[in-house]
């Protein structure tokens, strides 16, 4: 459900130190009037950096960097971290009833992951790393979206959800150079058109970019 946004602004807003004032994240109206966003990369690293806990620093990395749903980061531990045959780590996300899908996961976040183990007491190795609700992981999202709004002067954020996290990182694996079929796979996603239409934002310039690499533009 897209969350109603009430918060209106009055008078100027001014940036505080380290934060753009502007930004433009990629915006796209919904049918039942909302939208769909996707960040920028510095836009990434804000919302990233917003907390300084490990918990919902961690919660935001994982529907970021591993395109997770919200309601899948509390189901993460430490086991669900594995290697893979190629030269990468996967996590394996367990589903609501049973089985798993496995994506991927950058190594500096498992490795965070898994210190944090290490070195908190009282964790076992299958206990959640973040042992909150689907809801809780939501709000995190909206209220520093919110709170960056007004501190970089770009009401664009009001509009962001947890989703968009997933559909920025869906469309940063793909800029990267992985195939649709297989950022597909590690999302959980079996319907083609509901991919490209509600999680893939087609980039015309980073397509030009590709061509020009490659010698065919």
């Amino acid at each position: 459900m897209q969350r109603k946004i009430t918060r209106t602004f009055t008078g100027e807003i001014t940036s505080i130190s380290g934060l753009t004032p502007v930004m433009t994240m990629y915006k796209e109206e919904t049918d039942s009037g909302g939208f769909r966003c996707w960040l920028q990369e510095e836009e990434q690293q804000q919302l990233v950096e917003y907390y300084d806990d490990y918990e919902r620093e961690l919660a935001i990395k994982l529907m970021l960097q591993s395109g997770l749903r919200a309601d899948e980061v509390p189901r993460v531990t430490a086991d669900c971290i594995q290697d893979s045959d190629a030269e990468f780590m996967v996590l394996k996300v367990p589903k609501a009833k049973r089985g798993y899908r496995e994506t991927f996961i950058p190594s500096d976040l498992a490795t965070e992951i898994l210190s944090i183990y290490k070195v908190k007491d009282g964790v076992n190795i299958d206990d959640p790393i973040i042992d909150k609700t689907e809801r809780t992981i939501q709000n995190w999202v909206y209220d520093a979206a919110e709170d960056l709004a007004e501190k970089t002067a770009n009401e664009d954020w009001l509009n962001l959800s947890a989703h968009d996290c997933r559909r920025t990182w869906a469309t940063k694996m793909i800029q990267s150079g992985v195939t649709g079929d297989v950022v597909m796979d590690w999302g959980g996603w079996s319907d083609y058109q509901t991919f490209r239409d509600h999680y893939w934002r087609r980039d015309d310039e980073q397509i030009q970019s590709n061509l020009e690499d490659a010698g065919l533009a």
